[in-house]
C-alpha cells in the first residue's frame, strides 16, 4: 500500500493525534533543564529512547514534556520513534536506531542539531528557523517538510516542500521541494532520483491504537500465549519495549491468528507499518476473514489517506464479525476520514454497547465527542475509559480540562 498525500499538515496532526491518543504509562513530572532559554521538549516518547545530559555519561530513559539543553544527546533505540519540538517551534521527529546531539539558538532564531546516525523527519511553519548538521552535509532548512538520513558512509536529503540548502567543504546545493541530494565524504552534495521518496516516511505516520486485547484472553505458561500475556500486561503499562523483547522468540510457524495481529498493532504504534504488513497478511492467510486483521488494514489506509479504500475494508471488518468493536473502531476512523461525522459517533456508540469493557472504544468515543463540542458526553466517555484502564493517556486531555 503506497502513502498518499503526506503532507506538513497530516504530519502536524499526526503528531497532535499520538500525544492525545497514545497508550502510555503515567508520566513523572519532567525534569526542569539547567538551562535558560531550553532548546528543546521531548512531546512524544514510543519505544525505548534515552537521553544524555551535557558532560554527563550515563543514558537515562526519556519522558515525555522533559526539556532538553545544548549538548543533551537523544537516542532512539530499535522499534522506537520519539518527537521533539525545538524553542523556536520545528517539530522532528526521530526514526528507530537514531540519534541526534541538540545544539542551541543562533541569530535570527535558528535552532540547530546534529543528526549523528539514522532518519530525521522535520516540519516548520516558519522559515529559516533549523539547521541540521551531519558528518557529510549541513542542511540549512528555508522550507517546512524534509527527510535526512545519514548511513554510515553518506546522508541524504529529501525536500517535500519548501527549500534546503545542502552545503559542505567541498560545494552547495539548493534543493527545492520534490527533490532529492546525496552527499558523501570529500564531495559536493549532488542532486539524485529518489522513487516515491515519501514512502522513506512511512515510519513517521501516527496509526491509531484499534485492537483492544487483554491479557486474560492468553493463559498463563511457558508456551507462546504465556508470552503473549506478559506482552500485553506490559503493553498496557506503556512499556513497548518489554512488550516487543515478550514475543521476541514466538516463532513464525505459530497458527494462530491472533498472535499476528497483536504483534502487528505492536509494530504500528511505533510506524513499523511493513512489517506489520506482513503479519497481517500472516493472519489473514491463517483466516482469510480475520476482523481484527482487516481492521489494521483499514486503520492503514485511514493514516496514509487512502479514504474509500479504509471505508471499504473496515466494512468487510464490521461483516466478518459485527460483534467486534475494533472493527467498528476503525470503521468510525474511515467514516470520519470521509466527514460521515454522524456514523462514526453511531459506531462508537454501538462498540461500546456491545464491548462496554473494550477501554479504546470508550477512549475514541470520548474524542469524537469532544469534536462535537459535547464535552459533558465526551468527560463522561474519558471517565469510563479511565475507570477500566487508569494508565490510557488518550483521556487526559479531556479529563484535565478545567470544569
Amino acid at each position: 500500500m503506497r502513502m498518499k498525500n503526506f503532507s506538513v499538515e497530516g504530519f502536524c496532526a499526526a503528531v497532535t493525534v499520538g500525544l492525545v491518543l497514545g497508550l502510555a504509562r503515567p508520566q513523572p513530572s519532567p525534569a526542569a533543564a539547567p538551562c535558560d532559554p531550553w532548546v528543546a521538549k521531548m512531546v512524544s516518547v514510543q519505544g525505548a529512547v534515552e537521553v544524555r545530559r551535557a558532560g554527563q555519561t550515563q543514558w537515562v530513559p526519556a519522558r515525555l514534556n522533559d526539556l532538553y539543553c545544548g549538548g543533551d544527546q537523544v537516542q532512539v533505540g530499535e522499534r522506537s520513534r520519539a518527537d521533539l519540538t525545538l524553542i523556536n517551534q520545528p517539530v522532528v521527529r526521530l526514526d528507530q536506531n537514531t540519534t541526534i546531539s541538540l545544539g542551541g539558538v543562533r541569530e535570527q532564531r535558528v535552532s540547530w542539531l546534529d543528526l549523528l546516525r539514522g532518519a530525521l523527519y522535520f516540519f516548520s511553519r516558519l522559515p529559516r528557523n533549523l539547521e541540521v548538521r551531519t558528518s557529510f552535509v549541513n542542511a540549512g532548512v528555508e522550507g517546512t517538510e524534509g527527510l535526512i538520513v545519514v548511513d554510515s558512509n553518506r546522508t541524504l536529503i529529501t525536500i517535500f516542500e519548501g527549500t534546503v540548502l545542502a552545503n559542505n567543504s567541498s560545494g552547495s546545493l539548493t534543493l527545492v521541494g520534490g527533490q532529492s541530494a546525496i552527499a558523501e565524504s570529500g564531495r559536493a552534495p549532488v542532486l539524485t532520483v529518489v522513487v516515491r521518496p515519501r514512502d522513506a516516511v512511512q515510519w513517521a505516520i501516527y496509526y491509531p491504537p484499534t485492537l483492544s486485547f487483554r491479557p486474560e484472553e492468553f493463559p498463563a505458561g511457558p508456551d507462546w500465549q504465556g508470552t503473549v500475556r506478559n506482552s500485553i500486561e506490559a503493553y498496557i503499562k506503556g512499556d513497548l519495549q518489554a512488550a516487543f523483547e515478550s514475543i521476541a522468540g514466538v516463532p513464525d510457524t505459530v497458527g494462530e491468528p491472533r498472535f499476528f495481529a497483536y504483534r502487528a498493532s505492536l509494530l504500528l504504534a511505533v510506524g513499523r507499518v511493513d512489517e506489520a504488513s506482513r503479519d497481517i497478511e500472516r493472519a489473514l492467510s491463517l483466516r482469510s476473514n480475520f476482523s481484527d486483521a482487516l481492521a489494521l488494514q483499514a486503520i492503514i489506509a485511514v493514516a496514509q489517506n487512502e479514504k474509500e479504500q479504509a471505508r471499504e475494508l473496515a466494512q468487510r471488518a464490521v461483516t466478518a464479525d459485527p460483534n467486534s468493536a475494533s472493527a467498528l473502531i476503525a470503521l468510525s476512523y474511515a467514516q470520519q476520514a470521509n466527514f460521515e461525522l454522524e456514523a462514526a459517533l453511531n459506531s462508537l456508540q454501538r462498540a461500546v454497547q456491545l464491548s462496554p469493557e473494550n477501554v479504546l472504544a470508550w477512549a475514541r468515543l470520548s474524542e469524537l465527542w469532544l469534536s462535537f463540542a459535547q464535552l459533558n458526553e465526551s468527560l463522561n466517555a474519558a471517565q469510563k475509559a479511565a475507570a477500566l484502564q487508569p494508565g490510557l493517556s488518550r483521556t487526559q486531555t479531556v479529563l484535565d480540562k478545567p470544569g
